[in-house]
């Protein structure tokens, strides 16, 4: 069902405040939605990692198209804040994702979950994992039915028509310094008060101390709260094509240590690491298989 669709929307919006609500507003909300279902997709296919350019240089050449999905957008989440209905339709859009990702997963992107029991079904974890571009990081939003938050690159949160949309399922920025708190709040509060799941997923640049670095700043996470981490790997988009199967592999959770010494997080790290890139290649080689075993059958 179209996220739009004013009798889905009349019926979640009545049961949640247990009124009726005019059609009038219905309409509008209807069409907040479908608009930001179609900026989504427009920004989402456009998007491309920021080269090493000045940030500064970087937005003044920015798409104007961008500038005024932002604005759209951020029109449709102040109206909907006035109308106090923006954490309902918060909640709305990431389901309407969930459900757009459950309908992909039974057609033109098949996946195949291996390990899935691994993700709690009631307490908080971190899941972590590598990914090769930011948008596989939302791959694990299929591991499962529960909220899932993001934190995700500060370029890929500030990208002109993506901030407004990524704010509306649940993503948050990481930090730009080590006294920038308002991530590391956020991450606190989804996990202690929430107990939601947050996705901290590092982006491969090749250098390999920097995904130790990250994994061991989501260790620092785990033993302070104290929760799990699950790892996950999967199978790469870069050269993906629709109808080929998505492989996803979850490890086994991993408890940290509230003591935990620097010396020690950093050891587990690197073994994170390993792990992570041990599944991925996993993944590769059964990927390679496929092939083979479908001309076999023939």
């Amino acid at each position: 069902m179209w996220m739009g669709d004013t009798k889905f929307i009349k019926m979640h919006v009545a049961a949640y405040y247990h009124c009726e609500i005019s059609p009038q507003f219905i309409k509008a909300l209807s069409t907040s939605l479908n608009r930001l279902m179609f900026f989504s997709v427009i920004t989402m296919s456009e998007a491309k990692p920021k080269d090493s350019a000045p940030e500064k240089e970087d937005k003044e050449k920015g798409n104007p198209l961008f500038g005024m999905v932002d604005k759209a957008l951020e029109g449709i989440r102040k109206f909907l804040a006035e109308q106090k209905l923006l954490k309902f339709s918060d909640e709305l859009t990431y389901l309407m994702l969930r459900k757009g990702i459950d309908i992909l997963k039974s057609t033109f992107m098949p996946m195949k979950i291996e390990g899935q029991e691994n993700v709690p079904d009631f307490k908080p974890a971190i899941i972590t994992g590598i990914v090769e571009q930011p948008v596989e990081l939302f791959l694990a939003m299929a591991l499962s039915p529960r909220k899932m938050h993001f934190m995700v690159p500060v370029k890929m949160f500030d990208t002109p028509g993506l901030k407004p949309l990524l704010e509306a399922i649940g993503a948050y920025r990481g930090t730009t310094s080590q006294d920038d708190m308002e991530p590391i709040q956020k991450t606190i509060e989804f996990l202690n008060k929430d107990k939601d799941l947050v996705a901290m997923i590092p982006v491969d640049n090749g250098e390999r101390e920097k995904l130790e670095k990250s994994i061991s700043g989501v260790l620092k996470f785990a033993a302070g709260i104290p929760c799990p981490i699950v790892p996950f790997a999967s199978t790469s988009l870069k050269k993906y094509k629709l109808g080929k199967t998505i492989h996803v592999k979850v490890g086994d959770p991993i408890t940290v240590d509230p003591r935990i010494k620097r010396e020690e997080r950093h050891t587990l790290a690197t073994q994170i690491v390993d792990k992570i890139l041990a599944m991925k290649k996993e993944i590769e080689e059964i990927k390679e298989e496929e092939p083979s075993m479908a001309a076999k059958k023939e």
